[in-house]
């Protein structure tokens, strides 16, 4: 009886065994989780304020930006804050005209100074920027910049860049000690989509709704701009940023004009514009819909951690059909790709439930931190202005959410064999006019520079200067505002360094 027994219990731990492999589960599958931990609640004081940007320095206080509206239209200010790791405010300013909004904020950690882009008016009569000191919050200048949308800020060397969308966009280089324009260069006849910018070495990469481009600094010259990068039929919100490598990780929202639907897309490509790979997904499956096609999302950022290997889409998925067929925003949705192979990592809403009590949350803002957490910049929009009594308002919420990412050693790809010598190669081409680039090896994570000097020893450019781990890496140089003649180039990590000569030909 005991044989029978033990006869009939290995056959049923096998048959659940090979149920669990036709179904894909197994006992040791491997998953990576976010988990929340830690919830701050942001704002300017006012009941309807709603905060657009964050960044957090390298002491954990966060600076916030976005429109402080103590009541509804007429009267609300662009507004920026700092605040204590814990959310405890150390100073807030109020800036701009009656009806201004805070946009695209840039923390500058070599003069302890925040840049904010400001646009006034309704929908946008005319564009400020202004520097505020980090210390106490007072602000150092502010210049008008013209009608139009909203700049996209980013620092580069001793300068601030400001690039604004719309007709004939055109990228200001900013003296950051009093925003006077030094230079100027145009970008696009034509760019929208709420651009961003992103820089390595001297090179900057731009990504607008319409196209994708890379161009060198300070002179302007095109590298090489690709249109509709993620392929999308009507992209909408297009998103990007950009590793150590060069490699660019893009995202936008795509209308399939067929049955009129919105999905995420994502690519990457390598830093000469090749196609490395391409995700596209649906929204969340509910009761009302099997395949979630009735699923709206909208992209609102993209960010990357590199020692995790993950990037990270976040954004908002709107659900059709329930108490808000109209309402733009859903559930705030978050999806964690591999960098390496683009594989769909991890999907997450907010909203499980999907409350009826607020017309729904999304994510506004984005970032790593140092920790490799998450940080994500929420807003809550409540269930105000209902039939009943529609003058009622209930106070709008804005919160940064802390994620860790758990079980990443499971799902990280293996390493490739990274370099086991410290290299600098020759430039190519050699002699150049006015472009050339520099390939090199680090064998190990650490601070690396890679400097270029006149035959007096002058330092003239700095083509990286930060952070990276073990790999290769390819530097642009422009010379098209240095004079012809030899120039040395110089790469360093730790205590080595490596030397070579080039040959600036006009």
């Amino acid at each position: 009886m005991t044989v029978v027994m033990k006869t009939i219990k290995v056959i049923i731990a096998m048959f659940f065994l090979v149920l669990g492999i036709a179904f894909g589960q197994s006992s040791d599958t491997k998953r990576i989780a976010l988990t929340a931990s830690e919830k701050i609640d942001v704002g300017f004081g006012g009941p309807l304020d709603q905060v657009y940007s964050v960044i957090q320095d390298s002491a954990g206080d966060w600076y916030i930006s976005g429109v402080y509206a103590p009541y509804y239209r007429p009267g609300f200010h662009a507004a920026v804050e700092k605040l204590s790791p814990t959310g405890k405010l150390i100073w807030r300013t109020l800036f701009g005209d009656t009806l201004s909004q805070a946009g695209e904020m840039v923390y500058d950690k070599a003069t302890n100074s925040v840049f904010v882009a400001c646009m006034n008016g309704i929908p946008g009569d005319s564009n400020a920027i202004a520097g505020f000191d980090g210390s106490d919050g007072h602000k150092i200048w502010e210049v008008p910049k013209g009608a139009g949308l909203f700049y996209s800020l980013i620092t580069w060397q001793g300068y601030l860049l400001a690039l604004q969308e719309g007709t004939d966009a055109t990228l200001f280089l900013l003296d950051k000690s009093d925003g006077s324009v030094v230079s100027d260069f145009p970008v696009s006849t034509y760019a929208t989509g709420y651009i961003k910018m992103r820089t390595l070495g001297d090179s900057l990469w731009v990504f607008a709704q319409e196209f994708a481009a890379v161009f060198s600094l300070p002179s302007g010259q095109l590298l090489w701009k690709m249109n509709n990068p993620c392929d999308a039929t009507l992209p909408a919100g297009t998103r990007g940023t950009v590793d150590s490598n060069g490699n660019a990780y893009i995202t936008t929202s795509d209308v399939n004009k067929q049955n009129a639907l919105t999905h995420y897309v994502a690519v990457k490509l390598s830093p000469s514009g090749t196609k490395l790979w391409r995700n596209q997904w649906y929204g969340w499956p509910d009761s009302n819909a099997a395949d979630g096609l009735n699923q709206k999302n909208f992209v609102m950022g993209i960010t990357v951690d590199e020692s995790l290997g993950i990037a990270a889409v976040f954004g908002v998925v709107q659900r059709a059909g329930t108490k808000w067929p109209d309402s733009p925003w859903g559930s705030a949705y978050t999806v964690l790709l591999s960098m390496e192979s683009g594989d769909t990592l991890l999907t997450s809403k907010m909203n499980d439930d999907w409350d009826d009590s607020i017309a729904g949350t999304y994510w506004n803002d984005g970032f790593f931190n140092q920790k490799n957490q998450l940080i994500l910049l929420g807003f809550a929009s409540p269930d105000y202005g209902v039939p009943a009594n529609p003058n009622i308002h209930i106070p709008e919420h804005n919160f940064i959410k802390v994620f860790n990412i758990d079980g990443v050693d499971a799902v990280r790809p293996e390493p490739q064999s990274a370099p086991n010598t410290f290299a600098l190669s020759q430039n190519y081409p050699n002699p150049f006019n006015p472009t050339t680039q520099i390939n090199y090896s680090v064998s190990q994570s650490g601070y690396v520079t890679l400097k270029v000097y006149n035959t007096l020893g002058q330092e003239v450019a700095t083509l990286f200067s930060g952070t990276q781990h073990p790999g290769n890496y390819v530097a642009t140089f422009d010379g098209s505002r240095f004079a012809s003649g030899l120039y040395f180039y110089r790469l360093q990590a730790d205590k080595a360094f490596l030397t070579k000569k080039m040959l600036l030909m006009k």
